[in-house]
């Protein structure tokens, strides 16, 4: 429950520091910029909308066993499945990157920026979380 949390504050986090970039880089620089880091962090928030409720389950499944199974327990074959769609989602971006990067769409930095944008979600929450936890300790 509280996972889940978390992820929805990220998700709406990383929807508002990509609409700051946007605008960021559409007045500071050029629309071509500005479009660039649109797709590259709705290319990032589309792939986090899709692993996150893949991503709250295996964080349920990381908990403590309630004992030994025989053989291939349903914890680590869903473990095991994770990955596999972690790794095929990230090798269908990459795919996407490269045409995008090749066929001359967007600008590479700005890409770059817009991928960030979940990472700078991620770490603002990260902090928010961390100061509030903080402070409501020292009271």
């Amino acid at each position: 429950m509280e996972a889940a949390f978390f992820f929805k504050k990220m998700q709406v986090a990383s929807w508002l520091c990509l609409a700051v970039l946007v605008v960021g880089a559409a007045l500071f620089s050029s629309w071509f910029i500005a479009w660039s880091v649109l797709v590259g962090g709705v290319l990032a928030n589309v792939s986090f909308l899709f692993s996150k409720r893949r991503l709250v389950r295996f964080f349920d499944t990381l908990s403590l066993d309630d004992g030994a199974v025989s053989g291939i327990d349903k914890k680590t074959f869903r473990r095991s499945g994770y990955l596999v769609s972690f790794w095929l989602r990230l090798g269908v971006i990459g795919l996407i990157l490269a045409f995008l990067l090749k066929s001359g769409a967007v600008h590479a930095l700005g890409l770059i920026l817009g991928l960030s944008t979940v990472v700078f979600a991620g770490t603002f929450t990260a902090l928010s979380v961390v100061k509030r936890w903080y402070f409501s300790r020292r009271r």
